[in-house]
């Protein structure tokens, strides 16, 4: 007897970068749009986010490269995102408890004591 399993797809995780001779470096993302850095006549660089959001200044090309990546991949996240991260599920198992008991303390209200 042989199983056959489903075809797993894998979806790269690596940035395409190009380069324009006027300082501009574009990445992509599985074919999409993922972001752009814009070097600037000073010699610092600019990135910007796939929504062209920016998303900060950066002394090199390698440390603008790996904000604008991490951020396209998902990996930066902000504050508030890691808050919700850890507060959803605590206000879940709260809500669950708070149920428990609610269901509990009616259950002893209409019960009879013995």
């Amino acid at each position: 007897m042989t199983i056959a399993l489903p075809a797993v797809t894998t979806f790269p995780r690596r940035l395409a970068w190009t380069a324009d001779p006027r300082g501009s470096h574009t990445a992509s993302l599985r074919g999409e749009f993922a972001g752009r850095i814009l070097e600037n006549p000073d010699g610092s660089f600019v990135g910007f986010d796939g929504r062209s959001t920016p998303v900060g200044r950066y002394e090199t090309l390698r440390e603008a490269k790996r904000a604008v990546g991490d951020i396209a991949r998902g990996v930066a996240t902000t504050r508030a995102e890691r808050m919700n991260r850890i507060a959803r599920p605590v206000a879940s198992a709260t809500g669950v408890i708070s149920v428990a008991l609610l269901i509990a303390a009616g259950a002893e209200a209409v019960l009879p004591v013995v």
